[in-house]
């Protein structure tokens, strides 16, 4: 009995899957602030409406870059899954996508912090 697809492959589908409401969530936010409909505080940096507004644009950053190394992770499966063809069905090796998937987190998670808050310049 084979599955339609691997399980490291859907492991990769339900992040990304997952990191379309992240991208839902924090574009309704900077809606709101795009529109005028909240307003940020120009006179104190911590003040809870722009944490809410750096909060989102890192999410939505986060999500954007997700979405290149996801689908990265996705080559990157199927190459060890060609490399690993005679045995890949038999030996699970879940590990591949928890890998990719944390690396696709860390480095996601990195570069849009480093964007967000201009590091880049």
């Amino acid at each position: 009995q084979t599955s339609l697809f691997h399980r490291n492959m859907t492991n990769i589908g339900i992040v990304h899957y997952f990191n379309a409401f992240l991208h839902a969530i924090a574009r309704t936010i900077l809606f709101l602030f795009q529109f005028k409909l909240v307003l940020p505080d120009e006179t104190h940096f911590m003040a809870p409406a722009n944490i809410v507004i750096t909060f989102a644009s890192i999410l939505r950053s986060y999500q954007m870059m997700a979405t290149v190394f996801l689908f990265s992770s996705f080559v990157t499966e199927r190459t060890l899954a060609t490399i690993y063809l005679y045995d890949y069905e038999k030996n699970k090796r879940f590990w591949i996508s928890y890998l990719l998937i944390f690396l696709t987190f860390f480095l996601s998670l990195s570069l849009s912090i480093v964007r967000v808050f201009g590091g880049l310049n």
